[in-house]
């Protein structure tokens, strides 16, 4: 029995899987700019600074 929670739901689309490459900033590659404008505000408005978010 392996495990069923890894695997991904189309095998053909590297997508698919349940991580992605790790590649710092790689989520440049998924969002549009002001996707991630909207993201980096409510970091900054909601998270404690003592994690450095939106910096």
């Amino acid at each position: 029995m392996g495990c069923y929670r890894l695997k991904p739901s189309d095998r053909r689309d590297p997508e698919s899987y349940k991580t992605r490459r790790g590649k710092v900033g790689g989520f440049e590659d998924y969002l549009s700019l002001s996707e991630i404008e909207e993201l980096t505000r409510r970091m900054n408005e909601t998270l404690s600074p003592i994690y450095g978010y939106g910096d």
